[in-house]
């Protein structure tokens, strides 16, 4: 995947474990939030441990799509029988179908079992609507239990887009910048959204390792900007950010 790294400022080219600095790490609960790539990130990540003969977890607290031929899925809350799954496929997918082509969180007692598994866990802990853009509403996130590392998305290709248009919750997200929503998303809405315990960091504690992700960075404009953002951040909290052109099949 394309990435520059929190300390550098030109595209390299990694595997997403280690343009993330994931490789070395064991067993991390991952909770994606945001919007603008969530899934994208999710699959990119569990097609790396794939590669590596690595096994892992993939699932959601919310709602997300149907997982396709490429990956095992199961509904099954059998921890044996999971760990059968895993043996043979190394990723597994455990949710619950639902309507509309999608599944949804297992149960709290299969969530606090699926801990026991020593592999990562890859979480969508959040949902947008396909919508690179949005502040969490009352009870979102929903992060894991024991969620260890949270990567919260955006996605740059909403710079400069009307917030009623490009925008989950396009008014909670309007009322929050003090704007309406046909005024545009700018930088500073960015960081406001990120360094916030109300935007991307709402429910993240001084345990877990957060990492910001500025996606859909697909031209040197945008990258240019994301880089400005990068550096605002840097200088107001020191957040750590990425910068990535993550290509899967669009966003969620």
């Amino acid at each position: 995947m394309k990435v520059i790294k929190p300390l550098e400022n030109e595209w390299r080219e990694q595997p997403p474990l280690d343009a993330f600095d994931m490789d070395k790490l064991q067993n991390s609960r991952i909770s994606i939030v945001g919007a603008g790539g969530k899934t994208t990130i999710l699959e990119l990540l569990a097609d790396d441990y794939r590669a590596r003969g690595k096994q892992a977890i993939v699932t959601t607290t919310t709602h997300m799509f149907y997982p396709d031929d490429r990956w095992a899925f199961t509904s099954c809350e059998d921890l044996n029988y999971i760990q059968n799954e895993l043996r043979v496929h190394q990723i597994v997918w455990v949710g619950t179908p639902c309507e509309n082509g999608k599944i949804k969180s297992v149960s709290e007692d299969m969530q606090k079992s699926l801990l026991n598994l020593p592999c990562p866990i890859l979480v969508e802990a959040d949902g947008s609507k396909r919508l690179p853009f949005k502040i969490p509403g009352e009870h979102e996130p929903v992060l894991f239990p024991s969620t260890t590392n949270v990567f919260g998305v955006l996605g740059m290709d909403a710079l400069h887009k009307k917030i009623g248009e490009i925008s989950f919750r396009s008014q909670m997200v309007a009322e929050f910048l003090e704007k309406t929503p046909e005024d545009t998303l700018e930088e500073a809405d960015f960081v406001r959204i990120i360094q916030s315990k109300q935007g991307l960091k709402k429910q993240v504690t001084s345990h877990m390792d957060f990492k910001i992700i500025l996606n859909k960075v697909d031209n040197d404009e945008l990258m240019h900007q994301a880089l400005s953002i990068r550096n605002t951040l840097r200088k107001e909290t020191n957040e750590t950010v990425y910068i990535t052109s993550c290509q899967l099949g669009g966003y969620q």
